[in-house]
């Protein structure tokens, strides 16, 4: 907003708080600089930094009480601001992103409709040219890398003469305009070697592993005929999404009650009396909140091992998404071995090869699907455990 004069007076949060409190005129000379219908979210003001004598400044002061009684420095001030900018700044991309999502969602839908109908296009033609689809994408991804090197190189050259173009990513920080980074011509010059190194490596590819290449063809045109004969294997997937979904809801549901900041109340698992509680000033500060008996001094047997429990429904988690993960792939390879084996095909495929081996997978190997997942599950658990440890000790 614009003022005539900006404020001469510096205080930090916590001190404006406890004075006001003792004393309601320290808010007036700050009140000035408030319009009513000025929108505050983040409901901070923050301060403006200047150099004295080459030493970082705020309020004219190069130290401060945080409010607490600790001194501290302007440059500790600015640090924190910087990060809390960063933070803010990266919320701002989120909404963004959710408002073209929210916008835009029937033509993803209209996008993902027609990627599924050239997935399905490409996968039956396959059974007919697999090799020469195989080296037209080859060559379509080799000459459009080429031709993406040969575009950053321009605008490299271009952005040479601008001086503003000097500035570098970690200058500018995170903007919500993407259009700012391909400004810069580290950037542009940043995408040209990334380029370099995808051509040079899948040129690398080609050169090394053909005879491994021609394989992968033949595997192809195999693997496009199973699918012609199951098609259902294309729509499996979909199941398989629907039960880690369930996993996913499963786990988080607790996850989420344990850590939600929104709707808690100040007053929660603290001492109350259930005689009269709804006449108290906490029913109506927290409404739906109730007073009951939990136990007799100490802890709660919840409270106590929250962190146990939380970690038992993180490895339950990792048990039943490798459970799901290894049904499908067991379930899907059941229908492949069934055309595969088939002497005559189509004539000695099941009928509903699919379901037939599903129900298979259910039937007879449950348990070594499980005894498997636990394997898995035990071994990210120490994974996940030792990376905490390692973040934590740096």
């Amino acid at each position: 907003i614009c003022v005539s004069k900006c404020p001469e007076r510096f205080l930090t949060y916590m001190e404006i708080q406890f004075k006001y409190k003792n004393d309601s005129k320290y808010w007036t000379y700050y009140s000035q600089f408030c319009r009513t219908t000025f929108l505050k979210p983040v409901e901070r003001c923050f301060p403006d930094f200047s150099t004295k004598n080459g030493t970082i400044t705020v309020g004219n002061k190069t130290v401060f009480d945080d409010g607490s009684g600790k001194t501290r420095n302007a440059a500790e001030l600015r640090i924190a601001a910087n990060g809390i900018n960063k933070a803010l700044d990266a919320r701002a991309i989120g909404v963004k992103v959710f408002e073209d999502y929210a916008t835009t969602w029937y033509w993803i839908l209209i996008g993902l409709t027609i990627a599924m109908l050239l997935s399905w296009m490409f996968v039956m033609l396959l059974r007919f040219t697999a090799g020469l689809l195989f080296w037209i994408f080859t060559f379509g991804v080799i000459g459009i890398i080429a031709y993406g090197i040969w575009r950053c190189y321009l605008e490299y050259s271009r952005l040479q003469e601008h001086p503003d173009s000097q500035l570098n990513v970690y200058t500018i920080g995170i903007q919500t305009d993407i259009s700012m980074y391909f400004r810069l011509k580290q950037t542009w010059f940043a995408l040209m070697v990334i380029l370099c190194l995808l051509e040079l490596f899948i040129i690398l590819m080609l050169i090394f592993l053909r005879d491994r290449i021609r394989i992968s063809i033949a595997l192809l045109k195999e693997g496009s005929k199973a699918i012609g004969y199951i098609p259902s294997t294309l729509i499996y997937p979909a199941l398989t999404f629907f039960f880690l979904s369930v996993c996913i809801s499963y786990w988080g549901a607790p996850v989420y009650k344990v850590i939600a900041p929104q709707g808690r109340c100040e007053h929660e698992n603290k001492t109350c009396d259930p005689v009269g509680f709804n006449t108290t000033g906490i029913a109506k500060a927290c409404p739906g909140a109730q007073c009951h008996f939990a136990f007799y001094g100490g802890k709660s047997l919840y409270h106590q091992y929250i962190t146990t429990f939380q970690l038992l429904n993180l490895f339950v988690f990792l048990w039943l998404i490798n459970f799901v993960i290894a049904l499908g792939q067991c379930a899907l390879a059941g229908a492949f071995a069934s055309y595969y084996w088939a002497l005559k095909k189509p004539d000695d495929i099941p009928p509903y090869p699919l379901f037939t081996a599903f129900g298979r997978a259910i039937r007879y190997h449950t348990g070594s699907l499980a005894f498997g997942s636990l394997i898995l599950a035990i071994i990210q658990m120490f994974r996940l455990i030792l990376e905490y440890m390692d973040k934590r000790l740096q």
